[in-house]
């Protein structure tokens, strides 16, 4: 959920093809990285990340509303319903 698609992306074969090419993906959107304050400061963004890499990447109509993608045995989801963006911002040191 939300940034967790991240850990797939260094999944490769023994030959270099990345596992999850082709695969409907989601996951936190860069219009959202960039409503939080995060895409200034990031080294990458996820949304980019999973398209470069062959994903499929699909996100909800409108911004931090629950999305979930079940792609053969993988679950990705892009929100939870009830985090609100101000809860992720990066100046909140209590931010889960």
């Amino acid at each position: 959920m939300c940034h967790g698609p991240a850990a797939l992306l260094s999944a490769n074969t023994a030959g270099g093809r990345w596992l999850f090419a082709g695969y409907q993906l989601t996951g936190v959107s860069s219009s959202e990285e960039e409503q939080v304050g995060f895409a200034d400061e990031a080294a990458w963004l996820l949304e980019d990340c999973l398209r470069n890499r062959g994903g499929l990447y699909a996100k909800s109509a409108e911004p931090w509303k629950e999305f979930v993608i079940v792609e053969r045995n993988v679950y990705t989801r892009a929100y939870v319903e009830g985090r609100r963006a101000e809860d992720v911002r990066p100046d909140r040191s209590d931010a889960a």
